[in-house]
């Protein structure tokens, strides 16, 4: 609701089919000072639920409306923020408190308003925030050095989080320390299985995969690289690369990444940063951007 209402002001939060369900909402602070309670006293006495000021959703939504509109505050529409603003109602809740007050000797001291009140400006802090994931593809090469650069000029300045897809994935790096996400790619002696899975999921005609190998088999097809059967003059891996730049779609899709990240920043591991990468908020979001060096003489993209 908060997200709506700072992209929004004014606007109607609804839902109005909510609007009747009940909502236990507790500031954080209360529910902290409540585990630690639990800690001292609350060991080996059964489930304790705690829960703050009971209110409509529909009474929510009008206080969360006046209290955005008051404070000034507001974010420019972004549709990624809004996907990763989006309710869905559980239908409402109304739980029993009475147990942990009387264990804990615990009662919420922060009133509802004043919750919200501290909650709007962290809303608002964290809407206007990038998200970025970087993917790093291929295998764990490279060494600490790389790896480190890769942490303290592009992690750590973008905030970003580190997805990995590796052939590799059970070898122990840090990199497996710092990511979010790790998938896991088998090493296909034919990677070609992997352009009929993309053809027979995508083209529905019955002759696509046909249509895929022949533009494998012209004459200097440096972008099938490592593909068996394909006329790439000189080894590379090019079409294995391509081939993962696929599955990494497929992940993109599966964990809904789209609604919880801007920006996707696709590396190798064995890169190594000699200075900060660019502040993706000067970047035009409508363009995939490449760095400056990655084009060859005969307009290819370096893989």
């Amino acid at each position: 609701m908060m997200t709506k209402a700072l992209m929004s002001p004014g606007e109607d939060l609804g839902p109005t089919t909510e609007s009747q369900h009940p909502r236990n909402l507790l500031y954080v602070n209360d529910a902290v000072n409540a585990i630690l309670l639990a800690l001292d006293r609350g060991l080996d006495t059964g489930p304790l639920v705690v829960g703050g000021e009971e209110t409509l959703t529909g009474n929510l939504a009008e206080a969360i409306s006046t209290m955005t509109q008051r404070s000034g505050l507001k974010v420019a529409p972004n549709p990624a923020i809004a996907r990763r603003g989006k309710h869905q109602s559980d239908g409402g809740s109304n739980a029993d408190l009475e147990t942990a007050q009387t264990v804990l000797g615990w009662k919420p001291s922060t009133a509802l308003e004043a919750g919200l009140e501290a909650t709007l400006p962290s809303v608002a802090h964290q809407m206007q925030q990038t998200k970025t994931l970087v993917i790093l593809i291929g295998q764990a090469r490279g060494g600490e050095m790389p790896w480190k650069s890769l942490h303290k000029h592009l992690l750590a300045p973008l905030d970003a989080h580190l997805a990995l897809m590796f052939t590799d994935v059970q070898q122990p790096t840090v990199l497996l320390e710092w990511a979010q996400y790790v998938w896991s790619v088998p090493e296909y002696e034919d990677w070609s299985v992997v352009y009929d899975d993309a053809v027979a999921s995508s083209c529905p005609s019955r002759h696509a995969n046909a249509t895929w190998r022949a533009l494998c088999s012209l004459k200097g097809a440096l972008f099938m690289g490592g593909i068996p059967d394909c006329q790439s003059p000189v080894w590379n891996s090019a079409g294995i690369l391509l081939a993962m730049r696929w599955t990494i779609q497929q992940k993109i899709i599966e964990y809904e990444l789209l609604s919880k990240y801007d920006w996707f920043i696709l590396s190798r591991s064995d890169e190594l940063y000699a200075c900060e990468h660019p502040d993706v908020k000067g970047l035009d979001p409508a363009y995939a951007w490449l760095p400056e060096g990655t084009l060859l003489k005969s307009g290819a993209v370096a893989a």
